[in-house]
């Protein structure tokens, strides 16, 4: 089992990475992962330490990015004594120079890939930057400008569901063993089951799997409770204040206690069956590629 540490040196570095998709479940499975006696996830989810993207300022601070070789390994510090240590970073998968670094740096690691089917995973994405204020177009116009390919890679909801093409990426520099596929359909219909693959997949102990508390899923759709609420989850400045001076933890309960439980908007028909074209390869390939059913994937309008 690869402990972890650079050939370099004995930094305790993580042996295992979730590297995507946002909006597919990641941060639940890191959440129950976490709950594993012999597992550490990152005491900062999201560092995004191997990634090139350039994030803009607001997405640096929510999901503390970071390019600090000794500020990313201290994340693991109290987790050194653990057989397995891991991280999630949802934009790993579709960065082009990630799976080059990662392999520098730790390259006998694991990975983990969590897809969704991307129509629908593209308009959770654009509801949720629409929510927070950093997206106010309508999901069509998102759609045209991505595929216009002039769009920050952070808000490019159209690449980030090309989930062939960046898994071929990293078949370039991991072997088929090394990267594991975990579809969103399975994770939310049977995650104790979904679990189990990923521990053994890991090689840790599958037997605590039925004790671990799996009930609530991390980040299911919310919408503002009034239209105050609204105002101030979108305003951009009470964003960034709250970032710098609220704990993550205590922000992210007032951020619940704003929001309730809705039903989503209906999706553009439009843009979705642009996407469903754009995508239809994509998953066909995908298939090929990993030996595996995607039909949960796929989408008709």
């Amino acid at each position: 089992m690869n402990k972890g540490k650079s050939e370099h040196s004995d930094e305790v570095w993580p042996n295992f990475l979730i590297i995507g998709e946002p909006r597919s479940g990641t941060t639940s499975l890191h959440d129950w992962l976490s709950m594993h006696p012999d597992l550490y996830m990152s005491s900062v989810k999201e560092p995004h330490y191997f990634s090139s993207i350039n994030f803009p300022k607001i997405e640096k601070q929510i999901l503390h990015t970071t390019r600090s070789k000794r500020k990313y390994l201290s994340y693991f510090k109290d987790g050194a004594n653990k057989p397995f240590r891991g991280e999630s970073s949802t934009y790993y998968l579709s960065d082009p120079e990630a799976p080059r670094k990662i392999k520098k740096a730790i390259p006998d690691v694991k990975l983990i890939a969590v897809l969704r089917e991307p129509v629908d995973r593209a308009f959770s994405h654009y509801l949720l930057y629409n929510r927070r204020g950093t997206q106010q177009q309508s999901f069509t116009d998102v759609v045209s400008e991505n595929l216009k390919g002039k769009t920050n890679p952070a808000y490019d909801l159209v690449e980030l569901g090309r989930y062939y093409k960046h898994l071929k990426n990293y078949g370039k520099y991991f072997d088929n063993d090394q990267i594991l596929v975990v579809l969103f359909d399975d994770l939310k219909k049977e995650p104790r089951v979904v679990i189990k693959r990923v521990l053994d997949f890991l090689g840790a102990d599958t037997r605590v799997v039925d004790s671990l508390n799996i009930k609530t899923a991390s980040n299911a759709y919310a919408q503002p409770r009034n239209k105050l609420s609204n105002a101030l989850l979108s305003n951009r400045i009470l964003t960034n204040i709250g970032l710098r001076i609220v704990p993550r933890p205590a922000l992210k309960k007032i951020r619940t206690k704003l929001l309730m439980s809705g039903k989503k908007p209906e999706i553009d028909k439009r843009a979705e069956t642009t996407l469903i074209k754009v995508y239809r390869k994509q998953i066909d390939q995908l298939e090929v590629l990993l030996n595996q059913d995607c039909s949960s994937l796929r989408r008709v309008n």
